[in-house]
C-alpha cells in the first residue's frame, strides 16, 4: 500500500506539516489494538479511529504504551488526567487517579463509559510525541462517543509513563501504544496510525 503524505499549509502558504499513513487496522471482536514501532523516524505520531463500538455496556477505554518492545499495566506505571464534556448534569467532570494507575483512561466508566445500544458508537484520536533522547513520553488525545446513560460525550485527555526508572534508560521511550477497554472487546472500529513530520 502507498502511503499517503498531504501536507499541512498554514493561513501564509507555509507548509506545517505532513502526515505519512503508516498502518490501516479494523477491529473485529479484538481483545486490544496494537500499534508498535514507533520509532525516530517521525517526532510525532497520530491514531486515529473511528465507528468503536464497546462490547461491554459502561465500559472504559484505555490506552498503554510499549517501552523497549513491553507494553506495560503494572500499578502506578501511568500518571493521567481527563476532563469530561457531556449534554447531561456530568459536564465539566474531572477525573485522575490519586497517585498512578496502570494505564491512561481515555474517558470515565460507569454510566459515562462507552455504551452498547445500536448507535453507540465513538471516535478517538491521540497523539504521541517525542521528547529528549528520541523518547515518546507523552500521549493526549480526545474521544468522542454516546455513553451508556445515552449521552453524547467529549473527553480530553493526558497521560504519561511514569514507572520505574531503571526499566526506562535514556535510550528507550515509547515505541508502541494498546488501545483495549478494561472489561471488554472493542467489536468494531476503523484505525488508522500516521506518522507526522
Amino acid at each position: 500500500m502507498e502511503h499517503q503524505s498531504p501536507t499541512f499549509i498554514d493561513a501564509n502558504g507555509f507548509s506545517i506539516a505532513t502526515r505519512s499513513l503508516l498502518l490501516e487496522v479494523t477491529a473485529d471482536n479484538s481483545s486490544f489494538l496494537d500499534f508498535t514501532d514507533l520509532d525516530a523516524t517521525f517526532p510525532r505520531y497520530v491514531i486515529e479511529g473511528d465507528n468503536i463500538k464497546a462490547g461491554t455496556d459502561q465500559d472504559q477505554l484505555n490506552a498503554l504504551v510499549s517501552i523497549a518492545g513491553v507494553f506495560y499495566s503494572g500499578e502506578d506505571d501511568y500518571v493521567w488526567a481527563a476532563r469530561m464534556f457531556a449534554d447531561d448534569a456530568g459536564t465539566g467532570q474531572d477525573q485522575s487517579p490519586a497517585s498512578g494507575d496502570e494505564r491512561i483512561a481515555t474517558c470515565r466508566d460507569g454510566t459515562d463509559g462507552w455504551g452498547v445500544g445500536a448507535n453507540q458508537t465513538g471516535d478517538v484520536t491521540f497523539t504521541v510525541t517525542r521528547g529528549s533522547s528520541a523518547n515518546f513520553p507523552r500521549i493526549w488525545g480526545t474521544t468522542v462517543n454516546l455513553s451508556a446513560g445515552a449521552d453524547l460525550q467529549h473527553t480530553s485527555c493526558v497521560g504519561s509513563y511514569t514507572g520505574v526508572t531503571s526499566l526506562v534508560p535514556a535510550t528507550n521511550g515509547i515505541d508502541g501504544v494498546r488501545l483495549k477497554f478494561n472489561n471488554g472487546i472493542i467489536v468494531q472500529g476503523n484505525f488508522r496510525l500516521y506518522g507526522v513530520e
